[in-house]
């Protein structure tokens, strides 16, 4: 099975370590999995549309990646942008993925898993949207749109999310209660 990890702290860091997520999966299953997480990545955009020159960071968001993957130029131009914008701050692995991604047939790939830290929460991103629910500037928007877009292109690809709930905040009682109530 070729399988594609997506994300960022929990399968980035220590990406060349055997404690690594990804690698522990890829010891656990024997499967070929390709880490294709971006380090200090997030879910949420600063913006709908993708500006590496406005939101250089925004290149590295699952979305966008999901865009890459499927081999869309126009997204493909604004990471190589962003790279160049970015210059020595780019995330080391970030080249890479690219490369990856842009040379891979997604038709070979049997299975995407997904899987993103509170980093968003801690940054103060918006999680959801009532009146769309793909809006790619919120958390679970842009799970739902790379969802989406990887299902419209690549209905065979399982795809399997591992990312926790957004986040829940405790009330007077200890109770544990949503983020979007209280932080």
């Amino acid at each position: 099975s070729r399988i594609l990890a997506f994300g960022n702290a929990p399968f980035a860091d220590d990406r060349d370590s055997s404690d690594n997520l990804v690698n522990m999966m890829r010891e656990m299953t024997g499967a070929d999995i390709v880490n294709c997480s971006i380090s200090g990545s997030y879910l949420a955009t600063q913006e709908t549309q993708l500006d590496a020159e406005a939101c250089p960071q925004d290149i590295f968001n699952f979305y966008w990646l999901c865009n890459i993957a499927a081999h869309n130029t126009a997204i493909c131009s604004e990471y190589l942008k962003g790279l160049d914008i970015l210059g020595d701050s780019a995330p080391p692995e970030a080249r890479e993925v690219y490369d990856f991604l842009t040379t891979t047939d997604l038709a070979d790939v049997d299975a995407v898993v997904v899987m993103y830290d509170a980093s968003d929460y801690l940054a103060g991103h918006e999680m959801y949207n009532d009146s769309n629910a793909t809006d790619v500037t919120q958390f679970t928007g842009n799970t739902e749109a790379g969802i989406e877009y990887l299902q419209y292109f690549f209905p065979h690809i399982r795809i399997i999310v591992l990312s926790p709930t957004y986040a829940f905040g405790l009330d007077e009682n200890g109770d544990y209660i949503s983020s979007d109530i209280q932080r």
